[in-house]
Protein backbone atom coordinates (compact mmCIF):
# COMPACT_ATOMS: atom_id res chain seq x y z
CA UNK A 1 0.00 0.00 0.00
CA UNK A 2 2.82 2.39 0.90
CA UNK A 3 4.89 2.59 -2.72
CA UNK A 4 1.05 2.84 -4.26
CA UNK A 5 0.01 5.92 -2.14
CA UNK A 6 3.07 7.48 -2.49
CA UNK A 7 2.22 7.64 -5.71
CA UNK A 8 -1.17 8.81 -5.13
CA UNK A 9 -0.22 11.66 -2.67
CA UNK A 10 2.05 13.30 -5.13
CA UNK A 11 -0.41 13.31 -7.99
CA UNK A 12 -3.32 14.14 -5.50
CA UNK A 13 -1.54 17.21 -4.55
CA UNK A 14 -1.02 18.54 -7.25
CA UNK A 15 -4.33 18.48 -8.87
CA UNK A 16 -6.43 19.42 -5.75
CA UNK A 17 -3.82 22.67 -6.01
CA UNK A 18 -4.27 23.44 -9.66
CA UNK A 19 -8.24 23.16 -8.78
CA UNK A 20 -7.86 25.42 -6.08
CA UNK A 21 -6.44 28.23 -8.46
CA UNK A 22 -9.22 27.59 -10.52
CA UNK A 23 -11.70 28.30 -7.86
CA UNK A 24 -9.46 31.63 -6.42
CA UNK A 25 -9.78 32.66 -10.08
CA UNK A 26 -13.43 32.42 -10.43
CA UNK A 27 -14.18 33.99 -6.95
CA UNK A 28 -11.76 37.11 -7.98
CA UNK A 29 -13.45 37.40 -11.47
CA UNK A 30 -17.05 36.23 -10.29
CA UNK A 31 -17.08 34.30 -13.29
CA UNK A 32 -19.49 31.86 -11.79
CA UNK A 33 -23.51 31.16 -12.09
CA UNK A 34 -25.37 30.07 -9.17
CA UNK A 35 -27.47 26.49 -9.81
CA UNK A 36 -30.31 25.20 -8.66
CA UNK A 37 -30.33 22.36 -6.14
CA UNK A 38 -32.65 20.22 -4.54
CA UNK A 39 -31.75 20.55 -0.87
CA UNK A 40 -32.71 24.12 -0.11
CA UNK A 41 -30.10 24.07 2.44
CA UNK A 42 -27.16 23.61 0.48
CA UNK A 43 -25.60 25.88 -2.54
CA UNK A 44 -24.22 24.79 -5.97
CA UNK A 45 -22.43 26.58 -8.02
CA UNK A 46 -20.62 26.37 -11.98
CA UNK A 47 -17.23 26.71 -10.13
CA UNK A 48 -18.05 23.73 -8.10
CA UNK A 49 -18.73 21.17 -10.86
CA UNK A 50 -15.35 22.95 -13.32
CA UNK A 51 -13.36 21.62 -10.07
CA UNK A 52 -15.31 18.37 -10.00
CA UNK A 53 -14.91 17.44 -13.75
CA UNK A 54 -11.40 18.40 -13.73
CA UNK A 55 -10.12 16.37 -10.46
CA UNK A 56 -12.28 13.51 -11.63
CA UNK A 57 -11.41 13.26 -15.18
CA UNK A 58 -7.61 13.59 -13.83
CA UNK A 59 -8.32 10.81 -11.35
CA UNK A 60 -10.13 8.91 -14.20
CA UNK A 61 -6.67 9.06 -16.54
CA UNK A 62 -4.31 8.60 -14.01
CA UNK A 63 -6.02 5.71 -11.86
CA UNK A 64 -8.87 4.49 -13.88
CA UNK A 65 -9.33 1.71 -11.87
CA UNK A 66 -9.89 3.53 -8.49
CA UNK A 67 -13.36 4.26 -6.83
CA UNK A 68 -13.91 7.87 -6.42
CA UNK A 69 -16.47 9.54 -3.78
CA UNK A 70 -17.74 12.78 -4.51
CA UNK A 71 -20.64 15.31 -3.38
CA UNK A 72 -21.96 16.09 -6.84
CA UNK A 73 -21.13 12.95 -8.64
CA UNK A 74 -21.44 10.22 -6.06
CA UNK A 75 -19.72 6.95 -5.59
CA UNK A 76 -18.29 5.71 -8.70
CA UNK A 77 -17.80 2.29 -7.61
CA UNK A 78 -14.80 0.40 -9.45
CA UNK A 79 -14.67 -2.03 -6.53
CA UNK A 80 -11.35 -1.14 -5.78
CA UNK A 81 -9.19 -0.68 -2.47
CA UNK A 82 -8.01 2.19 -3.05
CA UNK A 83 -11.08 5.48 -2.82
CA UNK A 84 -10.18 8.81 -3.88
CA UNK A 85 -12.66 10.87 -1.52
CA UNK A 86 -13.36 15.04 -2.56
CA UNK A 87 -15.21 17.93 -1.89
CA UNK A 88 -14.24 20.13 -5.26
CA UNK A 89 -15.77 23.46 -3.43
CA UNK A 90 -16.02 23.25 0.34
CA UNK A 91 -18.10 26.21 1.40
CA UNK A 92 -20.08 27.20 -1.45
CA UNK A 93 -22.25 29.15 0.52
CA UNK A 94 -19.57 31.51 1.84
CA UNK A 95 -18.06 31.30 -1.86
CA UNK A 96 -21.26 33.18 -3.05
CA UNK A 97 -21.28 35.40 -0.32
CA UNK A 98 -18.05 36.89 -0.73
CA UNK A 99 -16.91 35.15 2.45
CA UNK A 100 -12.94 33.86 1.74
CA UNK A 101 -13.57 30.79 3.81
CA UNK A 102 -13.48 27.92 1.84
CA UNK A 103 -11.64 24.94 0.44
CA UNK A 104 -10.76 22.37 -1.98
CA UNK A 105 -11.17 18.81 -0.32
CA UNK A 106 -9.21 15.67 -1.57
CA UNK A 107 -9.03 12.20 1.06
CA UNK A 108 -7.85 8.35 0.03
CA UNK A 109 -9.26 6.00 2.01
CA UNK A 110 -7.64 2.17 2.04
CA UNK A 111 -9.80 -0.52 2.15
CA UNK A 112 -12.11 2.15 4.00
CA UNK A 113 -9.80 4.15 6.26
CA UNK A 114 -8.86 7.59 5.27
CA UNK A 115 -5.08 7.38 5.16
CA UNK A 116 -4.61 10.83 3.07
CA UNK A 117 -5.99 14.15 4.02
CA UNK A 118 -5.74 17.31 1.99
CA UNK A 119 -7.39 20.64 2.41
CA UNK A 120 -6.16 23.39 0.44
CA UNK A 121 -7.54 27.24 1.04
CA UNK A 122 -7.45 28.83 -2.02
CA UNK A 123 -7.83 32.44 -0.75
CA UNK A 124 -4.67 32.27 1.79
CA UNK A 125 -2.99 29.89 0.20
CA UNK A 126 -2.68 27.14 3.26
CA UNK A 127 -2.01 23.47 2.37
CA UNK A 128 -2.91 21.49 5.15
CA UNK A 129 -1.86 17.62 4.60
CA UNK A 130 -1.69 14.57 6.60
CA UNK A 131 -0.85 10.95 5.88
CA UNK A 132 -1.51 7.70 8.29
CA UNK A 133 1.39 8.01 10.77
CA UNK A 134 3.44 10.57 9.19
CA UNK A 135 2.31 13.79 11.17
CA UNK A 136 0.24 16.42 10.36
CA UNK A 137 1.52 19.42 7.79
CA UNK A 138 0.81 23.26 6.61
CA UNK A 139 2.87 23.09 3.74
CA UNK A 140 6.42 21.70 4.78
CA UNK A 141 5.72 22.75 8.25
CA UNK A 142 4.65 20.22 10.89
CA UNK A 143 2.21 20.74 12.97
CA UNK A 144 0.51 19.75 16.35
CA UNK A 145 -2.52 20.98 18.32
CA UNK A 146 -1.92 23.45 21.46
CA UNK A 147 -1.54 22.73 25.05
CA UNK A 148 -4.35 24.48 26.43
CA UNK A 149 -5.80 21.98 28.92
CA UNK A 150 -8.02 24.77 30.46
CA UNK A 151 -11.65 25.38 29.28
CA UNK A 152 -11.41 29.34 30.12
CA UNK A 153 -8.53 29.33 28.05
CA UNK A 154 -9.56 27.88 25.05
CA UNK A 155 -11.34 29.11 21.81
CA UNK A 156 -14.09 26.69 20.82
CA UNK A 157 -15.24 26.41 17.07
CA UNK A 158 -19.03 26.13 17.17
CA UNK A 159 -21.83 25.18 14.41
CA UNK A 160 -25.29 26.94 15.52
CA UNK A 161 -28.65 26.02 14.49
CA UNK A 162 -30.01 27.08 11.33
CA UNK A 163 -33.15 28.27 10.14
CA UNK A 164 -34.55 24.80 9.00
CA UNK A 165 -32.82 23.12 12.29
CA UNK A 166 -36.27 21.50 13.86
CA UNK A 167 -37.38 23.78 16.41
CA UNK A 168 -37.21 20.82 19.58
CA UNK A 169 -33.10 20.81 18.14
CA UNK A 170 -32.47 23.90 17.91
CA UNK A 171 -33.83 24.95 21.84
CA UNK A 172 -31.25 22.32 23.10
CA UNK A 173 -28.82 22.48 21.16
CA UNK A 174 -29.02 26.60 22.03
CA UNK A 175 -29.18 25.66 25.31
CA UNK A 176 -25.99 23.61 24.98
CA UNK A 177 -24.24 26.11 23.65
CA UNK A 178 -25.43 29.05 26.12
CA UNK A 179 -23.94 26.44 29.11
CA UNK A 180 -20.70 25.89 27.00
CA UNK A 181 -20.24 29.83 26.50
CA UNK A 182 -19.80 30.63 29.98
CA UNK A 183 -16.85 27.85 30.62
CA UNK A 184 -15.20 28.70 27.98
CA UNK A 185 -12.57 31.77 26.57
CA UNK A 186 -13.94 32.29 23.32
CA UNK A 187 -16.93 30.41 21.25
CA UNK A 188 -17.06 31.56 17.51
CA UNK A 189 -19.88 30.15 15.68
CA UNK A 190 -18.91 29.06 11.88
CA UNK A 191 -19.95 27.56 9.35
CA UNK A 192 -16.90 25.18 8.49
CA UNK A 193 -16.37 22.23 9.64
CA UNK A 194 -12.76 21.22 7.77
CA UNK A 195 -12.08 24.57 8.38
CA UNK A 196 -12.39 23.99 11.64
CA UNK A 197 -10.39 21.15 12.05
CA UNK A 198 -7.73 22.42 10.22
CA UNK A 199 -7.66 25.35 13.15
CA UNK A 200 -6.95 22.99 15.73
CA UNK A 201 -4.78 21.06 13.91
CA UNK A 202 -2.40 24.24 14.00
CA UNK A 203 -3.17 25.24 17.56
CA UNK A 204 -5.33 28.34 16.58
CA UNK A 205 -8.89 27.16 18.32
CA UNK A 206 -9.08 24.11 20.98
CA UNK A 207 -11.94 22.59 20.35
CA UNK A 208 -14.95 21.88 17.83
CA UNK A 209 -18.90 21.67 18.94
CA UNK A 210 -21.68 20.52 16.35
CA UNK A 211 -24.41 19.72 18.26
CA UNK A 212 -26.87 19.67 15.70
CA UNK A 213 -25.40 17.46 12.67
CA UNK A 214 -25.56 18.54 9.68
CA UNK A 215 -22.59 16.77 7.70
CA UNK A 216 -23.63 15.98 4.27
CA UNK A 217 -21.05 12.58 3.75
CA UNK A 218 -17.63 11.85 4.07
CA UNK A 219 -16.22 14.43 1.87
CA UNK A 220 -16.93 16.52 4.19
CA UNK A 221 -14.95 15.76 6.97
CA UNK A 222 -12.62 12.73 6.04
CA UNK A 223 -9.80 14.20 5.01
CA UNK A 224 -9.90 16.90 7.66
CA UNK A 225 -9.99 14.00 10.23
CA UNK A 226 -6.70 12.30 9.68
CA UNK A 227 -5.16 15.99 9.71
CA UNK A 228 -6.55 16.46 13.00
CA UNK A 229 -5.85 13.20 14.46
CA UNK A 230 -2.09 12.98 13.31
CA UNK A 231 -1.71 16.58 14.84
CA UNK A 232 -2.68 15.04 18.56
CA UNK A 233 -6.42 15.67 17.87
CA UNK A 234 -9.01 13.65 19.16
CA UNK A 235 -12.66 13.49 17.97
CA UNK A 236 -16.07 11.59 19.35
CA UNK A 237 -19.59 11.91 18.84
CA UNK A 238 -21.46 13.98 21.28
CA UNK A 239 -21.50 11.21 24.00
CA UNK A 240 -17.74 10.36 23.95
CA UNK A 241 -17.46 7.50 21.73
CA UNK A 242 -15.74 6.71 18.83
CA UNK A 243 -17.21 9.02 15.77
CA UNK A 244 -17.99 6.67 13.28
CA UNK A 245 -19.98 8.26 9.83
CA UNK A 246 -21.95 5.39 9.20
CA UNK A 247 -23.53 5.83 12.54
CA UNK A 248 -23.18 9.55 13.36
CA UNK A 249 -22.78 11.39 10.18
CA UNK A 250 -26.39 13.17 11.15
CA UNK A 251 -25.94 13.08 15.39
CA UNK A 252 -23.37 15.87 16.13
CA UNK A 253 -19.71 15.30 16.91
CA UNK A 254 -16.48 17.01 19.28
CA UNK A 255 -13.24 17.88 17.78
CA UNK A 256 -10.63 19.06 20.74
CA UNK A 257 -6.66 18.96 20.91
CA UNK A 258 -7.66 15.90 23.17
CA UNK A 259 -6.69 17.93 26.54
CA UNK A 260 -10.18 19.44 26.57
CA UNK A 261 -12.00 16.87 25.25
CA UNK A 262 -13.81 15.34 28.39
CA UNK A 263 -14.16 18.82 29.59
CA UNK A 264 -16.07 19.41 26.15
CA UNK A 265 -18.35 16.84 26.76
CA UNK A 266 -18.93 17.15 30.54
CA UNK A 267 -19.81 21.10 29.83
CA UNK A 268 -22.86 20.10 27.24
CA UNK A 269 -24.07 17.56 29.59
CA UNK A 270 -26.75 17.16 31.16
CA UNK A 271 -28.88 20.40 30.09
Amino acid sequence: MDGELTKIEGFFKEIILTAGSKIREFYIKKNYKILPKADVNDALTTSDIVSEDFIINKIIKKFPKYNILSEEKGFIDNNSEFTFVLDPLDGTKEFIRNIPDFNVIGGVQYNGEMVLGIVYKPMTEEFFWSRINSGAYLGKRKIHVSKISDLNKSYIYTIIPLLSTKKNISDLSWKKLSELNRKVYRMRGMGNTSSAFCLIAKGSFEGYVNTIGLIKGLWDVGPSIIILKEAGGTISNLQGSIWKPERDLNKGLIASNGLIHEKLINALEPV
